[in-house]
């Protein structure tokens, strides 16, 4: 490792963090926010529509006056980080951080309005002993809560800052860890982000060439990747026509052989959908992650499903009542227990086993990063100097935790903090590898975070909702309906990514994140108050019942409030595992073999997160066919036309179809919900 005294020179104006543009990306991002996400509540935005929209009108303006007003490919990567970051302009839904349509929709109408009413419902219905600090509990406060009313501002200034204390915190903090891993991840293993592949693909191709190129249908691979953007297009216009004017395209096309073939080979292969979108994202994953999870398919789905049912362990499809008990956590072998755990939820194997190992792997570099903190060095190329990045974190963790203990949570909560830095490491590397496809964030945020995590609080035997530790259950809820939905570290890592790719200083890009954080945490926590009060609980539980809310999770579905109140029964007991723990052990060495024999023998091609995806794991209804065909779609690129081949047509293609459909689809349900408003 290089390393000087001294940072190294640094240009913020070369590296894009002109004033211009941090200018521009603020103002953007604030009103992105404060009209998506509170006036219109949550209407659809993503990041896919700044960018290509302003894209577009840059390149009109640029033609119709003059280059002087282009922005840089380098002013562009910080404007991504904005828009990606802390202002809530687009975080993660899918857990991609850009793809789709949730921004702001995340940020109040599923985030911070399910969070509150979370503490509301804790407060009247379950009578909590919630803390002062996080909640105003005067009658009045409550009823503006209901029914809408004026805003004491100056009794919210307590919940106000323990909010943003807490948050930004948390958030600063892990995006100092993530630091650690960066160069490894992006530098050395050069993992391909594939959700975040189209961004910084169409943004390096439309400023390779003279200004400007974005209209240039000259080369071959735009060519290619306009006929599949407008491809794109017209499928999601003719989806869009469905739920606008009633018509029956489809979205997916579903293959159903179970009538044919299961009385014959009973398994789950035999019915899966393909879906043109899904299918690009997994094309661009690296081809040992695509291959791993092909084979899994075919493998637990086929041959292990056949043998539980074979077996007599696991009954066959009942075709009268449609019911299908499909083996993953029946039978003799349980192998969605032994990688994902129960329904591909809870907490399983994969959340322990899998940021064990990256830790494991990265060993050298954060002994020698302590050293390099130690010795005042710093590494050149990377953000900080290695002395910013560990206190940094340690001046973050220490605030959270003072937040906390502020707020009543036993001093025990801490295990549960660092807990989460393994969720969020194994969320982040399963971006870089996958892309994400199919993940609701759901998934992250509330089963395994929830669950796993107030384990250390379960075992202290104190744990129930009508106990003193409600407020430890209510902080780590910040994480299951807040801050987890955007996944620390994931960001961070996905915009290092894009800064490569743009050849954008990581210190620019980690600069403009740890100002768009602050500034997005400040400006959404009251704005998410004034929300309630401008709108009443009563319009947003409304809302929110439309898309499975407060009160879908309220009602038992994942066992998160029954669960608790059932304490000190374990998760495991409470769904009726009562093996659960042999296949959680199980799963856990099984992921350390697979991972040491990849790492011994180039011809052991399994990756464990590729295990995961085609067992189902996270993304239970995402892979089956559409795993398959891009796998078959990737091979036949890389052998027909080679690795020059799939960078000029296959990335162009999928690029297209994915950029093409994310940014019509999302104009389309923007222009649909406003209707609805």
């Amino acid at each position: 490792m290089e390393k000087s005294k001294g940072s190294p020179r640094f240009s913020l104006k070369e590296a894009g963090f002109t004033p211009r543009v941090v200018l521009f990306s603020i103002l953007w991002c604030v009103i992105n926010t404060v009209v998506f996400g509170a006036l219109l509540i949550g209407t659809n935005s993503n990041g896919y529509i700044p960018f290509l929209t302003l894209l577009f009108i840059e390149a009109f303006l640029t033609r119709l006056i003059g280059p002087k007003f282009q922005f840089t490919i380098q002013e562009w990567a910080v404007f991504l980080t904005f828009q990606m970051s802390g202002l809530l302009g687009c975080i993660s839904y899918n857990a991609t951080s850009d793809m789709w349509h949730l921004g702001t929709y995340r940020a109040f109408y599923r985030g911070f309005v399910k969070y509150f009413g979370t503490v509301f419902e804790a407060i009247r219905t379950h009578n909590a002993p919630v803390s002062s600090v996080m909640f105003l509990q005067r009658e009045d406060a409550l009823n503006g809560y209901l029914y809408g009313g004026a805003i004491d501002w100056a009794g919210w200034m307590t919940p106000i800052l323990f909010y943003i204390l807490s948050w930004t915190s948390m958030y600063i903090g892990m995006h100092f860890l993530s630091i650690i891993f960066r160069k490894p991840w992006i530098e050395d293993e050069e993992l391909p982000f594939p959700f975040q592949q189209p961004l910084y693909e169409v943004l390096k191709r439309a400023k390779k060439h003279e200004r400007p190129s974005l209209w240039d249908m000259k080369l071959l691979e735009n060519k290619i990747f306009w006929i599949f953007f407008i491809l794109a297009a017209i499928y999601q216009t003719l989806n869009a026509m469905n739920w606008w004017w009633g018509t029956n395209f489809p979205m997916g096309y579903t293959v159903n052989l179970v009538p044919y073939l299961y009385e014959s080979f009973p398994c789950n292969l035999w019915s899966f959908t393909l879906d043109a979108a899904p299918i690009a994202a997994a094309y661009l994953m690296p081809l040992d992650v695509l291959a791993t999870a092909a084979f899994s398919f075919i493998f637990f789905e086929g041959f292990i499903n056949w043998l539980n049912v074979a077996s007599g362990s696991m009954p066959r499809m009942d075709f009268g009542s449609n019911q299908w008990l499909n083996g993953t956590e029946q039978g003799l072998i349980k192998y969605n227990l032994l990688f994902g755990g129960w329904h591909g939820t809870g907490y399983g194997p994969i959340y322990v086993a899998i940021p064990l190992i990256l830790v494991w792997r990265a060993r050298r570099r954060i002994v020698d990063s302590i050293r390099g903190a130690i010795a005042g060095t710093t590494e050149e190329g990377e953000a900080h100097s290695w002395r910013t990045v560990w206190l940094g974190f340690i001046i973050c963790t220490i605030i959270w935790y003072a937040t906390v203990l502020w707020a009543g949570a036993p001093p025990i909560i801490i295990l549960s903090y660092f807990g989460l830095i393994g969720l969020f490491l194994w969320s982040a590397r399963y971006i870089a590898e996958t892309g994400g496809a199919g993940v609701y964030v759901d998934q992250f945020e509330f089963d395994q975070n929830l669950m796993m995590y107030l384990e250390p609080l379960r075992l202290t035997g104190n744990l129930g909702f009508n106990t003193p530790s409600a407020t430890s259950l209510l902080i780590i809820h910040t994480y299951t309906g807040w801050a987890a939905q955007h996944q620390p570290m994931l960001p961070s890592l996905t915009l290092f990514k894009i800064g490569a790719e743009t050849k954008t200083h990581p210190k620019a890009i980690s600069l403009a994140m740890i100002l768009a954080t602050i500034l997005g945490i400040v400006i959404a926590v009251p704005l998410g108050i004034w929300t309630y009060y401008h709108y009443s609980a009563t319009y947003l539980y409304a809302r929110l019942l439309e898309h499975e809310g407060i009160v879908y999770q309220l009602g038992g579905w994942p066992a998160g409030w029954p669960y608790l109140e059932a304490q000190p029964q374990s998760y495991a007991e409470f769904n009726g595992i009562p093996d659960y723990w042999a296949w959680f052990a199980g799963g856990i060495i099984l992921i350390f073999v697979i991972e040491f024999l990849r790492t011994r023998f180039t011809w052991f091609f399994f990756n464990p997160i590729g295990v995961v995806f085609g067992v189902g794991g996270p993304a239970v209804w995402f892979y089956g066919g559409n795993i398959l065909a891009a796998f078959i779609l990737k091979w036949l690129t890389l052998r027909i036309g080679g690795a020059e081949g799939y960078r000029k047509i296959g990335v162009s293609a999928a690029s297209g179809l994915l950029l093409g459909t994310g940014f019509t689809l999302v104009w389309w349900s923007l222009i649909s919900l406003t209707r609805t408003l």
